[in-house]
């Protein structure tokens, strides 16, 4: 029969050479705590707290251990980590180091006791359903330290943030450490403390995020806002637009990692809206679109990457994009197009000018052409600066404005104002346009020679153009008489370009508009084609039979020659 161990005996045994040893391992910095008992010495241990537990005359002595151990427990954390986290002189910096500290030394005693005291947690414990030795750990933390040295936690906690974000160095982990806490501490529930195997488990449960989003993010949050809303201002005095939006995003990205690096995961959406609340606040929106370097300067400079920022700022915003941006691009699109209208009036008066200087005497009527000729050349050119200007507002909503429709619909109407402002009071933009396609389906562009691949893409562009045109019906007449005049005078460069054309005219007017020109490609041109082919034939049957056979032909035909 196993000899009885006293409670006094084995409990002073346990505490020199157990909980001493543990303590004096935590507390002394120059040591690591993998095996504080040595392997003979943590077996020598277990025995002897499973052999007390297990008295044969005595059924109650799991009872007695258990509460001694809770007692021992809630001491280290008094002497431990509550006592010097109370010294009146600590705070700041200071505070989080020897709090990250203690935590750390908090887990590693709860480890230790919970494994020389395994066997209470599978017996004991469940059967009179109290807490785990990690759960006693966690609770007599919660109670005795973290509830009197919470808010100088979070004071200290708040100041180190600061000091990063003023980028002086700062030990991440021990705010990490120091979030830990937090996020523990709300798990340490009653019921979670009777089951709770280790700290690593508890940190891994669903977690309850009271303790945390009360006493740490919410401060946290209202520090951020008070430090990004004094940097808004002072930054928008000191440096251009695009200088403030640059430091807007490089601030998004660093509180991110700053997230990433010590906050729970939950905590990004609100402090991401709490910096753009404070960066991007309605107050700061007419300072970046009506600042001398705002959003005029960047669009007229072609400042692509800044614009695209400005962009992706300013959605994150409830109405920003919107209420600013959407009518400022579209004020700028239609200057550009009006300074091309201007351009070519400007040129086309010039012109007209030098024409009439020249040739003081002629008709009226040659004065009249000579009027729409100086037109056309000024004309045709404002053509193709118009084309390449809807080029590039295009590519700045599908690459810096992410294809938004309400951009779509800007530029679209600002191009409806000028496309149909006649440059001159000859040629209506109508004619410019259809003289130009007319040109590119001849096989040239104003004095360059197209290929048919080339032609396609510009005749591609027009089609863009049309559709600002008011007056649609005024261009197919246009285009179907200069489409007789090709076909007439042979001029097609490409019989399939022509049809392709047509084909596209149609998808995008509608059938009613093209049915003319359908029948003139497909059966009026076919009929021209084979009459001509066999008069050819005719003739030279004809001039074979007569001229070579036979004389009299030859008279006659002289006669119809007269």
């Amino acid at each position: 029969e196993r000899e009885s161990i006293s409670i006094s005996d084995g409990w002073d045994i346990l505490d020199r050479h157990g909980f001493q040893v543990l303590s004096r391992v935590l507390l002394d910095e120059s040591r690591e705590c993998q095996k504080p008992f040595g392997a003979k010495g943590f077996s020598s241990l277990f025995t002897l707290s499973f052999q007390m537990c297990n008295q044969p005359h005595d059924p109650n002595c799991s009872d007695k251990i258990y509460q001694l151990v809770k007692t021992e427990i809630e001491r280290f954390v008094r002497e431990s980590v509550v006592e010097p986290l109370l010294e009146p002189g600590l705070a700041g910096v200071s505070m989080i180091v020897k709090f990250a500290k203690a935590w750390t030394n908090s887990k590693l005693y709860a480890k230790w006791t919970a494994r020389l005291f395994a066997h209470l947690d599978r017996s004991y414990s469940k059967i009179n359903k109290v807490s785990t030795i990690t759960g006693l750990n966690m609770e007599a933390f919660r109670r005795l330290g973290f509830a009197q040295t919470r808010s100088r936690i979070t004071h200290g906690w708040l100041e180190l943030v600061d000091k990063d974000r003023h980028e002086r160095p700062v030990d991440l982990d021990q705010l990490k450490s120091s979030t830990e806490v937090f996020l523990a501490m709300g798990n340490c529930s009653d019921e979670v403390c009777r089951t709770v195997e280790s700290v690593d488990r508890l940190l891994e449960l669903k977690q309850n995020l009271d303790d945390y989003k009360r006493y740490l993010e919410a401060p946290f949050l209202e520090q951020s806002r008070e430090f990004y809303a004094s940097k808004s201002a002072e930054w928008l005095q000191s440096g251009s637009v695009a200088d403030y939006l640059k430091r807007c995003e490089e601030s998004l990205e660093k509180e991110r990692s700053r997230c990433a690096a010590f906050l729970h995961q939950s905590s990004w959406p609100a402090l991401h809206a709490c910096l753009v609340q404070a960066l991007l606040a309605d107050d700061c929106h007419q300072e970046l679109v009506e600042s001398p370097s705002g959003l005029a300067h960047l669009l007229e400079h072609g400042r692509s990457e800044d614009l695209r920022r400005m962009y992706a700022l300013l959605a994150l915003t409830p109405r920003g994009v919107d209420a600013w941006m959407v009518g400022a691009f579209q004020g700028f699109v239609r200057r550009e197009g009006h300074k091309l209208v201007a351009a070519a009036r400007g040129e086309m008066e010039a012109n007209q000018d030098q024409g009439q200087s020249s040739s003081s005497k002629g008709s009226d009527k040659g004065a009249g052409k000579g009027a729409a000729a100086s037109a056309v050349g000024p004309g045709l050119g404002m053509i193709v600066k118009m084309i390449a200007l809807h080029q590039q507002v295009q590519g700045m909503v599908e690459l810096l404005f992410a294809k938004n429709t309400n951009f779509q619909k800007a530029a679209h109407s600002a191009f409806e104002a000028f496309v149909n402002e006649d440059a001159s009071g000859k040629l209506s933009n109508v004619e410019l346009l259809v003289v130009w396609v007319d040109g590119v389906l001849k096989g040239r562009d104003v004095a360059e020679k197209l290929d048919e691949r080339a032609a396609e893409l510009r005749l591609e562009d027009s089609l863009r153009l049309l559709t600002f045109l008011h007056d649609k019906d005024l261009y197919v007449a246009l285009y179907r008489d200069a489409l007789a005049k090709r076909l007439l005078n042979s001029k097609v460069a490409s019989l399939d370009l022509e049809k392709a054309f047509v084909t596209s005219l149609k998808r995008l007017m509608g059938p009613p508009f093209t049915r003319l020109l359908e029948g003139m490609l497909l059966s009026d041109f076919a009929l021209v084609e084979d009459q001509a082919r066999d008069f050819a034939q005719f003739l030279t049957r004809e001039s074979s039979g007569n001229f070579l056979g036979q004389g009299g032909g030859g008279e006659r035909g002289g006669e119809r020659g007269g």
